[in-house]
This record gives C-alpha cells, sequence and structure tokens, in this order.
C-alpha cells in the first residue's frame, strides 16, 4: 500500500506566500506514488477558481508536480472550501472525497472528517454549515459577480477570525463535541478519528472509547503537521515550516 500523507488548514491565500511556498516544499519532499490527501481548508476562503489567477496557477502547478510524479491527490472540503466541487478539484487534479472518509491503517480503520461535523454545541456555525451544504445555495453563490463574492466571502472569514478568542475561552462551547465523535466513529465501525478544523495539534487515547485514538491536525503556521500512514504505523507529525526548499 502506498504510503498516505494528509494534512489541514493550511489557509493558503495571496496574503501568505510563506504558507504556500512550504506546501511546495513539502510536496516534493512526498515519495514517488505516494497518496496525499488534503483535508479541508486548503484555501483561506475558496470562492471559485480564476484560471489566470497567480496563486490558483501556483497551486495548479505545484499539485500537476505531484501527479507527474505518480502522486495521488485527493481532497475533503472543509469549512472555509466547501463550495469545491467535482470539476473544481479536476482543475487541480485532485479527487473529492465525501466529508466523511474511511482509511485502512495497520492499527485498524480510520475516520477522516475535517472536524467542522463536531461543532455541534455551536448553533450559530451549524446553522451556516447548513445553508453552506445546500446545493441551491451554492448555486446562486457561483451565479454572484466575483466581486460581491469576494466581498462575502471575507466577511465569513472576518467572522471565522474574530471568533478565534471565543473558541480559546470556551472550549465546551467551540470545541469538539465527544458524544458526536463517539457516533461518528460507531456508525462508520472505527476507532481512529483524524481530523483538522480545530487548529490544535494533539493524540489523544482512549476519550470515547477503550482503544480509542484521535490525532487532530494543527493549522500551518510557525510549524505544519501531518498525518502519515504507512505498512507499519499511523504517526501524527509536527515540523518547522520550511518556504524555501533545501
Amino acid at each position: 500500500m502506498p504510503i498516505t500523507y494528509i494534512i489541514s488548514d493550511l489557509h493558503l491565500s495571496s496574503s501568505k506566500p510563506k504558507l504556500t511556498s512550504a506546501f511546495e516544499n513539502f510536496s516534493a519532499s512526498l515519495p514517488y506514488g505516494s497518496k496525499l490527501i488534503i483535508a479541508g481548508d486548503f484555501f483561506d476562503f475558496f470562492i471559485g477558481i480564476r484560471k489566470h489567477d497567480p496563486l490558483t496557477q501556483q497551486i495548479k502547478r505545484c499539485l500537476h508536480n505531484l501527479h507527474k510524479r505518480n502522486v495521488e491527490v485527493n481532497f475533503l472540503c472543509g469549512n472555509r472550501d466547501f463550495l469545491v466541487n467535482k470539476r473544481d478539484a479536476a482543475f487541480f487534479e485532485m479527487k473529492l472525497l465525501p466529508e466523511c472518509y474511511v482509511l485502512k491503517t495497520p492499527q485498524g480503520k480510520a475516520l477522516l472528517i475535517h472536524g467542522d461535523l463536531l461543532c455541534t454545541h455551536d448553533k450559530n456555525f451549524m446553522k451556516f454549515r447548513k445553508i453552506a451544504n445546500n446545493l441551491l445555495a451554492r448555486l446562486i453563490f457561483r451565479t454572484l459577480p466575483y466581486r460581491l463574492r469576494l466581498y462575502i466571502g471575507k466577511k465569513i472569514r472576518q467572522t471565522s477570525y474574530e471568533q478565534d478568542a471565543s473558541r480559546v475561552l470556551s472550549p465546551s462551547y467551540y470545541g469538539a463535541d465527544l458524544k458526536e465523535a463517539k457516533r461518528l466513529l460507531t456508525t462508520y465501525d472505527c476507532k481512529i478519528l483524524i481530523h483538522g478544523h480545530f487548529h490544535v495539534f494533539e493524540r489523544k487515547y482512549n476519550e470515547y472509547f477503550a482503544g480509542s485514538v484521535r490525532l487532530g491536525l494543527g493549522a500551518w503556521g510557525n510549524s505544519l503537521s501531518f498525518v502519515k500512514i504507512d505498512d507499519k504505523n499511523v504517526d501524527l507529525c509536527e515540523e518547522p515550516l520550511v518556504s524555501k526548499r533545501q
């Protein structure tokens, strides 16, 4: 089985060239024939593809280079890039995954989600999520002029930034719902949960039931995190962010 790498919460944007450069560096280090899964919030906010946008072209080149080295790239939508559809994924030479994706690992089956499914206590966010997953709402948004889509995207992004402090102060409200996590693991018959969204790098054992494991991916910033799955282990890894190729 190919080595699988899972990353999340890069929040790539033209205002953060260091992160895009770091992703290029990380991608270049992946072995030939391996597999990469991007588990949401790859983009700081995705409002549709602009083919001649410099950032879009930079990301497309990077992903095309992975394709040339036989690295399969899969994408699972996050709350910042929920608008990515099959056509968008194909443009970047990625395969779109469902919001709940099961992987086989040496330690048993693992459930991969972005993580926003666990925010059931945050009623305002769950209302937003319901609208974001409505196909008609998505269609209407895509027909809006680019400037209006950009304005809406910036407003949603700003609201998210303003809530960061609240998430730290009120983890019981803004954090993961343990009961929902346990329900998902039981539904999909998995004992390992892999997710991002909360921007906290952590490894937890027996949190939901005996033998359960939770691997939380951190957001890319001063460091980068990833899960590595090979034929022997499931490892949660963290490394310094490198924005230039060595």
